[in-house]
């Protein structure tokens, strides 16, 4: 064959390859359309769209566990772990209400609680405010 003819081929061939692979609007399906049209919105503004911060009750718990911590257990029985629990607050038995949210995939060292970062605190009643009370 005559390399003209083998390069008129391939052309052709390339042509007919690139042609074949596109699609209109049209033939696109529904959902991919639809998605095309979504505006575009970050994870990230997602998410701070689906939180929605709400006051919850707790009593506040001394633990002797590796080397001292406090924790809330709410009124349903789940136990929290405040990451950032103000000195005031830190009372054996006080009772507060609190706003924040869950700190998901974070470990700590005292596997106790589901970490928690605290937004808002209030006491309603105090508690033994000295650990060795307990």
């Amino acid at each position: 064959m005559n390399n003209n003819l083998i390069k008129i081929v391939a052309i052709g061939v390339v042509g007919l390859f690139i042609t074949s692979c596109t699609q209109s609007d049209s033939e696109l399906p529904q959902v991919a359309v639809e998605k095309a049209n979504k505006p575009i919105v970050s994870m990230k503004q997602e998410i701070k769209m689906e939180v929605k911060q709400e006051w919850q009750q707790a009593t506040v718990h001394f633990k002797n566990l590796e080397g001292g911590f406090y924790g809330f257990i709410t009124k349903s029985g789940t136990k929290l772990l405040p990451l950032n629990l103000d000195k005031a607050y830190r009372m054996h038995g006080a009772v507060v209400k609190f706003k924040g949210e869950v700190k998901k995939g974070m470990r700590t060292i005292q596997q106790w609680g589901t970490p928690f970062q605290i937004s808002q605190i209030e006491l309603i009643k105090a508690g033994q405010s000295e650990k060795n009370d307990l």
